[in-house]
């Protein structure tokens, strides 16, 4: 299902019977990884609109949801860039490493090409939460591995080689 809340904020009341059910202990045993995936970001340390102005705004409406559920992994797009974050709770670092990291883990991964280049504006210093940012065109590969653990990584276009990953543990 496709919704723009900016629309109709109210609105939100199908994404938490869907995040509700998805935590439900019965299906959090079968299916242990939940992933959140939207167009625009909700952390993004590029000086463009979707992050200096925009992210606030989904982050206001979405992220209680997010942390309330136990999402583990929150994928965007938007920016034309790639940028890891790590755990983060409100805006703090919940964790610096990926070991039951108690709050999403945020990826934007928008750098899968575009005509006018990578943004690549990044915010300097950057943010205390964003831990890596790629400055070339990739892809990203998600693999679940088995209940407790689930890999990430980028894959840069010009070689095809890993640029970054991370394995998101749980115990």
């Amino acid at each position: 299902m496709v919704y723009d809340f900016r629309v109709d904020p109210s609105g939100l009341q199908w994404l938490e019977a869907d995040l509700q059910i998805a935590a439900s202990a019965p299906n959090r045993a079968a299916q242990p990884w939940i992933v959140f995936n939207t167009h625009r970001p909700l952390y993004c340390s590029i000086t463009h609109d979707a992050c200096t102005k925009e992210a606030a705004g989904l982050r206001a409406k979405l992220e209680s949801l997010l942390l309330k559920y136990g999402v583990d992994l929150v994928i965007t797009g938007h920016v034309h860039d790639y940028e890891r974050m790590y755990a983060i709770d409100q805006g703090a670092v919940a964790s610096t490493n990926y070991v039951n990291p108690g709050a999403p883990v945020y990826i934007v991964n928008g750098a899968s090409g575009n005509h006018e280049g990578l943004d690549n504006q990044w915010q300097a210093p950057p943010p205390a939460w964003s831990a890596y940012r790629a400055s070339e065109f990739g892809f990203g590969i998600l693999t679940v591995l088995d209940a407790q653990h689930l890999q990430w990584e980028f894959i840069r276009d010009s070689d095809y080689m890993a640029e970054d990953g991370f394995v998101i543990t749980k115990s």
